[in-house]
């Protein structure tokens, strides 16, 4: 829920944070 409370405050921390697990975006 942190991360979906992060990608709404700032996008580019959230797919930073997204790159570095690898996760599907």
């Amino acid at each position: 829920m942190k991360l979906y409370y992060d990608q709404t405050i700032n996008p580019r921390k959230a797919c930073a944070v997204a790159r570095h697990l690898q996760l599907p975006v």
